[in-house]
C-alpha cells in the first residue's frame, strides 16, 4: 500500500475505475480503457462525428447512416484495432481496416422540447427537434 492510500487521498472503485484526490478535487480516471484478454478482436470507429468500440455482434445506435433495414454497411474510420495478441493504432486511421455491420433499425429518438425566451420582451419560441438514429449490428471486423 502506497503512501497516498493511507492517508486516503487514493482510492479504489469497483471495475476499472479508479479515484484520485487533489486538495479539493477529486478526479474519476478509468484504469484500463483497452484491456486485453480473451474478449476476442475489437475495434474503435468515427462515425457521425462519435466515437464507438465495437466487438462482433455488438449492437450500436448512431447518427442516421443512408440505407435500408437488412442493408450491409462498412465503416471504413477505424481508429484502433485490437485483439488477443495484437494492437493497431492508426495515424488518424488503421490503412485498410473496415468494420462491416447490418442495418437493424432506422429511427427517431426521443423528442427534445428547444424552449427560448427573452425576459420582459414578450418574446417566446417553443420547437422540438427528434434526432434520427440508425441501430446497427457488428457482424465483422476486417483488420
Amino acid at each position: 500500500m502506497s503512501s497516498a492510500e493511507r492517508k486516503g487521498k487514493v482510492g479504489k472503485l469497483p471495475g476499472q475505475m479508479g479515484l484520485t484526490r487533489m486538495g479539493k478535487y477529486i478526479t474519476l480516471y478509468a484504469t484500463n480503457i483497452f484491456p486485453r484478454g480473451d474478449e476476442g478482436m475489437y475495434a474503435v470507429v468515427r462515425t457521425g462525428g462519435k466515437q464507438y468500440r465495437v466487438r462482433e455482434g455488438d449492437l450500436i445506435q448512431t447518427e442516421k447512416i443512408d440505407g435500408e433495414v437488412g442493408d450491409l454497411v462498412e465503416l471504413k474510420e477505424v481508429l484502433v484495432v485490437g485483439g488477443e495478441k495484437k494492437f493497431k493504432v492508426g495515424t488518424p486511421t488503421v490503412s485498410r481496416a473496415r468494420v462491416l455491420g447490418k442495418i437493424v433499425e432506422q429511427g427517431k429518438a426521443r423528442k427534445i422540447v428547444v424552449f427560448k425566451m427573452k425576459k420582459r420582451k414578450n418574446v417566446r419560441r417553443k420547437r422540438g427537434h427528434r434526432q434520427l438514429y440508425t441501430k446497427l449490428m457488428i457482424s465483422q471486423i476486417k483488420a
